[in-house]
């Protein structure tokens, strides 16, 4: 399903270049007053415009995730005649064939001696394979710099002999690309200027969407039960993942279940409450997340706002002021057109 929406995000990005004439002259064109709608169109198409290699990548990316395994099974049968793991040998480095003696891997052997071996890459993590078998080794994965895969691999057996790498930095073009694709899809490069743009980017990506949706309904009258279904679910999706986090943190509830029942329970609310608006559903929004950020400050003291947790509760401080400032704005113009 999610392989499904990149594919559509893709399509939308190609659709949306060829539905626009005049792409380079309304370039910049971002129109003010009236009733707001011709501002949202231009903005929909500026974020569009602007954003598209993002969106692009995102959906391509997104797209192989979810689809690596059906596209590796229709290889199989073009190339290998259905063997899988053949296809999967040239992607990604075969297993060491070993046989040793039964025994606990000797990992700190294994960390000494990538230490001695000064690669200049920094160790992200390890693992160890094939646990309690003859073919048991460990694999430490380092980051390359300079370069946008993933990790080079670097393997030792169980006595932690090494036995040699997984050949990504030095490899063919195809198996880099196959593996620098985790990094370009979660940003995970070059450090926080990367970080805070794909943010930003994410964002416009978002309102793209939500707007895209606006500007439909509002070409069809807005419908009164169609226009408040979607106002629940967008609004509610923020409102249900604030709950979900919160209750979370101290009960041991199926995060899943509790998203998606809030999420339900939201959107049938905005189905028969007809004066549930956007003024109640930036209140909620800015109440359910002030809930979150109280009880995991609660939960967590000092912790909550160290190195890790400051630029996320700090953002979604910001994002309860938004609500509340919108809320109030909001309530002054219903009661200027009352």
């Amino acid at each position: 399903m999610v392989s499904a929406l990149g594919a559509i995000i893709c399509a939308l990005v190609v659709s949306g270049f060829i539905a626009h004439k005049r792409l380079a002259k309304d370039a910049f064109k971002w129109r003010r007053g009236g009733t707001g709608q011709p501002g949202r169109i231009d903005l929909h198409n500026r974020f569009g415009v602007w954003a598209s290699p993002f969106h692009l990548m995102i959906g391509i990316t997104g797209t192989y995730f979810g689809m690596a395994g059906i596209v590796l099974t229709l290889v199989a049968q073009l190339d290998t005649q259905g063997d899988r793991q053949a296809v999967m040998d040239k992607i990604f480095t075969p297993e060491p064939v070993l046989e040793q003696p039964l025994g606990p891997p000797d990992i700190t052997t294994a960390l000494r001696r990538f230490n001695e071996m000064e690669t200049g890459h920094a160790p992200i993590f390890l693992t160890v394979h094939d646990v309690g078998t003859p073919q048991q080794f460990i694999e430490i994965y380092a980051q390359v710099p300079d370069q946008l895969i993933y990790s080079e691999n670097y393997r030792f057996d169980s006595n932690g002999d090494f036995l040699g790498t997984g050949g990504y930095e030095n490899g063919p073009w195809g198996k880099k690309l196959i593996y620098s694709l985790y990094r370009l899809h979660f940003g995970d490069f070059a450090g926080w200027p990367v970080k805070l743009l794909y943010f930003v980017l994410g964002l416009m990506l978002t309102a793209l969407c939500v707007s895209g949706m606006d500007i439909w309904l509002e070409k069809q009258g807005r419908p009164a039960r169609l226009n408040r279904l979607w106002q629940g679910f967008v609004w509610g999706s923020i409102s249900a993942l604030a709950i979900t986090a919160a209750i979370t943190l101290w009960v041991p509830l199926s995060a899943y279940l509790a998203f998606w029942g809030l999420l339900i329970l939201a959107c049938a609310l905005s189905a028969v409450w007809m004066k549930m608006d956007r003024y109640y559903w930036l209140v909620i929004s800015a109440v359910c997340c002030l809930g979150l950020l109280l009880v995991h400050t609660a939960k967590y003291g000092e912790q909550a706002w160290s190195q890790a947790g400051w630029p996320v509760n700090s953002l979604l401080l910001v994002f309860i002021l938004w609500c509340g400032w919108n809320a109030h704005l909001h309530r002054k113009v219903k009661k200027l057109t009352q």
